[in-house]
Order: structure tokens, then sequence, then C-alpha cells
């Protein structure tokens, strides 16, 4: 029996991606253990373009953190989120060319409402009872 379930968690920004890929398998663990897992095949984790982690480094240091909890099998899938901007001017939420320029795209103008592109969450596992 497979079982999926959706959370969220934010970590703190400044962890380097051994320490994040722990934090990770110790919440994911923990949140299989309530949720009645014996065993967990993914993790899926939210990663912001401006978050400043890397997701192959991530994926990496996930090899070396979840053997010290019951994840050893469980796969680590990333997904990079776009940044997207709010416009005052257009009063519109949208990606700028470049993520590291908060320029909107339609007008030109500079924005400093970042909406999404700066987290780093844990958005779901699965595993089986």
């Amino acid at each position: 029996m497979t079982h999926k379930m959706s959370l969220t968690y934010t970590w703190p920004r400044d962890m380097h991606e051994l320490g994040i890929a722990q934090s990770l398998a110790d919440t994911a663990w923990e949140s299989a253990q309530e949720a009645g897992l014996k065993r967990v095949s993914l993790v899926r984790a939210a990663i912001g373009a401006l978050s400043g982690v890397d997701p192959g480094a991530l994926t990496s240091a996930w090899e070396i953190a979840r053997e010290r909890l019951g994840l050893q099998k469980a796969i680590l899938r990333c997904d990079v989120v776009p940044v997207t901007i709010y416009c005052h001017v257009c009063h519109e939420a949208v990606q700028p060319v470049e993520c590291w320029r908060l320029i909107c795209p339609l007008c030109q103008k500079p924005s400093r409402e970042v909406r999404t592109g700066r987290e780093l969450l844990l958005v779901q596992l699965e595993g089986e009872e």
C-alpha cells in the first residue's frame, strides 16, 4: 500500500547543503513515523531559484544524510521553483527574464516584492505502511 502525504516545512536559508539534507532527512523521518509509514520511497523538495541551494549538491548530500535513518532507499526529487515578482506598475505577478534582476519583463520597472523563488520546502513523502 502506498501512502502519499503533503506537508510544508521551511529551513533557515543560511545552512550548507549537507546540513539542509540532514534537516530534510530528520523532518521526513519524523513525518513518516507520524503518518505510520515504515518505509519511505520518495521525498520531494521544492527549491527556490534564489534560495542559494544547489539541487545537485543537495541530492549528493542526501545520499549521506539518508543513511543514518530509516530512509536508505528513499529517493530525493528536487523541483526548482522559478522566481516570481509582483509588479506594482502592471499589477501582475510575473517571472523576470533573469532571476537575479528583479525587473518586470512587461514594463521594465524594478520590483522589490518577490513572490516565489526563495523557498526551500519539503512538499511530499511517499512510502508504505
